[in-house]
């Protein structure tokens, strides 16, 4: 039963990637709205974490329980960073990243800014080069192929299958796959409402997906499309079937502060960072944060508490 209820769930968050995924390959997102859904996907992950997974967790007693929960609550902390560390190449360290890998989790400020600085510093290089070669000895078909160089050069780049993209939103879905499923232990209003902020941030990261796809052939797209939504379906399936056969006590509590950790991570580290990475703050985008926090409560009034 538990298996099942994961994999409806998690078919939410899988269906709006890949739909937002197949529109984002032709429609360009405003960047107000972009940070305002993530803002909004991080209120209601934060009101999840008060209400239904850091109960559980509080609530410990004993020197067992605590020290489950303790292990549960840092693991879930090592193992994200690891993944950060691991998969994505984050745009303040371009200096050091040779492929240009793609942050999972990155906003599409950061995919349109990136892509706008290859164009810039190509139409930058193409006046320098042209500019200091007028102004010399050097005949102007040497300008010329040198251009040609630059401009070939960036079209390389930005041409290349984001192939390390796709593994890390694959990485990514499986660990949100994985969270509704470990959800399940604390209730159906858990899960649901994991599944529904989980929904709103895999759509955006499908946007973030479809700007990198974008000029590659339909196959590789079709593959780069439905990676992350198939492991959002499998991590969701092993979630579930670690929930459905929870019986210890300390296995629970380990697993809900894993997912107490991740959570708060990806609030912290990975929404609201990318969100306010041009350093500008939006009253109304910045609203979001609290009306998705309250819309948490307002729905889970409405959700039954146990599966």
């Amino acid at each position: 039963m538990s298996i099942t209820t994961a994999l409806f769930l998690s078919s939410l968050p899988a269906g709006g990637m890949l739909l937002f995924t197949i529109v984002g390959l032709g429609v360009k997102v405003p960047d107000a709205l972009a940070g305002a859904l993530q803002h909004f996907a991080a209120g209601i992950l934060l009101c999840t974490i008060a209400t239904e997974l850091l109960p559980v967790m509080d609530g410990a007693k004993g020197m067992p329980e605590n020290i489950a929960a303790f292990i549960g609550f840092f693991a879930g902390v090592a193992t994200l960073l690891f993944v950060g560390a691991v998969l994505p190449c984050h745009e303040h360290d371009d200096d050091d990243c040779h492929d240009h890998v793609e942050n999972p989790r990155s906003s599409l400020f950061v995919s349109k800014r990136r892509k706008s600085s290859y164009v810039a510093t190509a139409t930058k290089a193409n006046l320098r080069t042209s500019t200091a070669l007028r102004n010399s000895d050097i005949p102007a078909i040497d300008s010329e192929r040198n251009s040609l160089i630059v401009t070939k050069n960036i079209s390389i780049g930005v041409g290349l299958f984001p192939a390390a993209l796709v593994l890390a939103i694959a990485v990514d879905g499986a660990i949100d796959g994985l969270l509704i499923g470990i959800a399940i232990s604390a209730g159906t209003s858990a899960a649901v409402m994991m599944a529904i902020s989980l929904t709103v941030e895999m759509s955006f990261l499908g946007l973030t997906l479809a700007t990198a796809l974008k000029g590659q052939p339909r196959s590789k797209s079709l593959i780069g499309a439905i990676t992350g939504p198939g492991f959002i379906m499998i991590g969701s399936m092993i979630g579930g079937l670690l929930s459905g056969g929870i019986e210890n006590p300390l296995v629970l509590i380990c697993l809900l502060s894993f997912g107490v950790s991740a959570v708060l991570f990806m609030v912290a580290e990975e929404l609201l960072l990318e969100a306010h990475e041009d350093g500008e703050h939006v009253w109304w985008i910045d609203l979001q944060l609290y009306v998705g926090f309250y819309a948490s409560i307002f729905m889970g009034k409405f959700l039954p508490e146990n599966a």
